[in-house]
């Protein structure tokens, strides 16, 4: 079994993990996230699973990318990658557990909006998880509400690496950096900041 975070050795075997439920997923792609329980470890994860055989080639380079990445990154403010496999025609990410992202604990939580002192300290610490990556000359590409999450415990990490890209090519610092910025209408309503 590799060795995980922790120091804790997490089984390659579909087996090994009972599926809890969905909790999330892309409409886009062939790729959904499930609750799960590992039998080994006693230990409730988030598995990102994708159909291997429903992604382009796209898609299997970013999934490619994600796992090789993930398992380079270790800091506080970024999901720990636990382990990777392929199973039944899927690929297997098992990864941290967190309640939800940004946007789906604001819209349970907090109708109205976070309140400003909350606002900057997801921000603080979703800078510090960048402040990593950019420090390792990497850049996340895809960064939003909802690959920014927060455990039960109120720590946020950033997640989602499978855009991410280096600033350094061949030796040299990049020197074309475009970066593509859009907000859905529905999901720019949900950055109210409530300030007293």
């Amino acid at each position: 079994m590799p060795q995980g975070s922790f120091g804790c050795s997490w089984p390659t075997q579909a087996s090994a993990y009972t599926i809890v439920e969905e909790i999330g997923g892309s409409r886009v792609s062939s790729t959904r996230v499930c609750l799960a329980t590992c039998s080994a470890t006693n230990t409730d994860v988030a598995i990102k699973i994708q159909d291997l055989d429903k992604s382009t080639s796209d898609e299997l380079s970013r999934a490619q990318k994600e796992v090789q990445r993930m398992s380079e990154l270790v800091h506080p403010n970024l999901v720990q990658f636990y382990t990777a496999f392929v199973a039944r025609g899927e690929l297997w990410l098992v990864l941290q557990l967190h309640a939800a992202g940004c946007c789906e604990i604001m819209a349970e939580l907090c109708p109205s909006g976070f309140e400003e002192p909350a606002v900057a300290c997801i921000l603080r610490e979703a800078l510090n998880g960048l402040g990593y990556l950019h420090r390792h000359d990497i850049i996340h590409r895809q960064l939003r509400s909802s690959n920014i999450l927060i455990d039960s415990q109120g720590a946020v990490r950033l997640t989602d690496f499978g855009l991410s890209g280096d600033l350094v090519e061949h030796g040299e610092r990049r020197s074309q950096r475009q970066v593509r910025v859009w907000v859905r209408a529905r999901a720019s309503v949900r950055f109210r900041v409530r300030v007293r």
